[in-house]
């Protein structure tokens, strides 16, 4: 008898121990994790200072030209000149209203395929004045640009400014992918795209301000059809 109250007493005392321990959630009850989101091609880290640091939302751009093939054109900037950093992009695509936007570090490349995709849409008066502004624009840029590599090629060059320099010249040297998108000069874009369609008999030398654009007098080419009627 006395050892049946034992085991009696004993099986109450463990059945009394574990209503007194918390018991573990369940994994249906365990609160959801959301997973983070990410982008194919950015990594996760990037992804987030670029949500957070970069947003497109209200930034301005230098450019900004309607035109009916802005979808294929931003896409080809994408292709040709792919974004090398994630955290800033230098073009941007508002599909809604067929608006390219986009920097001067890539407008020449911009504007040639401006110039040159869907070239029919120049038959209309309103679409040459967007492509003329836009050169235009581009060209006061590229004017106060060589003005200032000129002066500051002939300044006098300090002992600092030379170790900079040289320093600046061996990374570049080092970087096999040719330098960032703000050290190419892409003018010699523009001026094919200016000899594509004065050729084809959209635009003349008249469009574009005659001898006030000198920098396209040797560009402009000799109409070979008038495609407008």
């Amino acid at each position: 008898m006395l050892f049946g109250a034992a085991l009696v007493a004993i099986a109450a005392c463990v059945v009394i121990f574990f209503k007194m321990v918390p018991g573990q959630p369940s994994q249906v009850d365990a609160p959801a994790v959301a997973a983070p989101i990410v982008t194919a091609d950015v990594a996760p880290k990037d992804t987030i200072r670029q949500r957070l640091t970069t947003r497109e939302d209200g930034r301005t751009f230098e450019f900004a030209v309607a035109a009916s093939p802005s979808a294929r054109c931003f896409y080809r900037l994408n292709s040709v000149r792919p974004w090398r950093h994630p955290g800033w992009t230098n073009r941007a695509l508002d599909e809604a209203k067929g608006i390219l936007k986009f920097e001067y570090e890539v407008a020449g490349l911009a504007l040639n395929c401006l110039l040159t995709e869907d070239t029919s849409r120049f038959c209309k008066a309103d679409e040459r004045a967007k492509m003329v502004e836009a050169v235009s624009f581009y060209l006061k840029k590229y004017r106060r640009d060589l003005a200032r590599k000129k002066s500051a090629s002939n300044a006098p060059e300090t002992a600092q400014g030379q170790m900079y320099k040289d320093l600046a010249g061996r990374m570049n040297a080092m970087d096999v992918a040719g330098g960032d998108d703000d050290q190419v000069d892409d003018a010699r874009q523009l001026f094919a795209g200016i000899e594509s369609v004065t050729a084809a008999g959209y635009f003349n030398s008249a469009d574009f301000g005659g001898s006030s654009a000198p920098e396209l007098a040797n560009h402009i080419r000799p109409a070979l059809s008038k495609p407008c009627r």
